[in-house]
This record gives C-alpha cells, structure tokens and sequence, in this order.
C-alpha cells in the first residue's frame, strides 16, 4: 500500500534554506577549508499515524550542507521509539529541501511531499 504526507513550508522560509545550501555548497566547492558546522538548521516532520512512522526532513550544516531525511517509530503516545532508518529521495536531493522523498518498509510505500506555500 502506498502512503503519502505533505510538508508544507513557507515559501520565503524554503527560500532561505536552499539559497544556504546553494551558497554554502558553492563556497566549501571553492574552498574546502571553509568553517564547519554540523548543527541542524532547521526540522520539519510528519507523522503516518494510521502506521505509527514519522518523518523529519532536516537541514543540516556541514562540508557542505545537506538535507538528511530520517524515518522513526511514533508510538500512540506520540513519544520517539526509535530511528530504524534513513530515507531516500526519488531524484539526488542531498541539497535540495522541496521535492518528493520516499521509503518502503514491510512491502509499503511512503512518499513524504516537501512544498513552499
């Protein structure tokens, strides 16, 4: 079965993220030595209640910045169980936050949608 969640994210907010990345990724090209940061920038999450997943697609600084999308188990209590794994993009989307992300898991399909509004 296939499972499908949208991010929304405002539009100057998204902007503001990617031109980090494109900067960021552009300036540590030219210059590898360029300061380093592994700080998440920003997190933004959705959770597939009928199945208890949930999803953070995060910005993240570093040599260079990327985007790391994370998958975890949400019990009904809304706690955090567990990271149990990582997912991937459709297209190579390490430093692009809007698009489409998915995984599949016991024979399921999620698709998380990241779009600027």
């Amino acid at each position: 079965m296939k499972y499908t969640s949208t991010i929304e994210i405002p539009k100057a907010e998204a902007k503001a993220h990617q031109k980090f990345l494109d900067k960021s990724y552009k300036d540590y090209e030219k210059n590898e030595e360029c300061e380093r940061t592994e700080d998440t920038i920003a997190t933004y999450s959705t959770v597939f209640k009928n199945k208890g997943i949930g999803v953070d697609i995060k910005v993240c600084g570093g040599q260079p910045p990327y985007i790391d999308a994370v998958v975890f188990n949400v019990s009904k209590d809304n706690q955090v169980n567990e990271v149990w794994t990582e997912m991937y993009p459709l297209e190579d989307m390490s430093d692009k936050l809007l698009g489409k992300y998915e995984f599949e898991e016991d024979g399921d399909e999620y698709v998380v949608i990241v779009k600027g509004v």
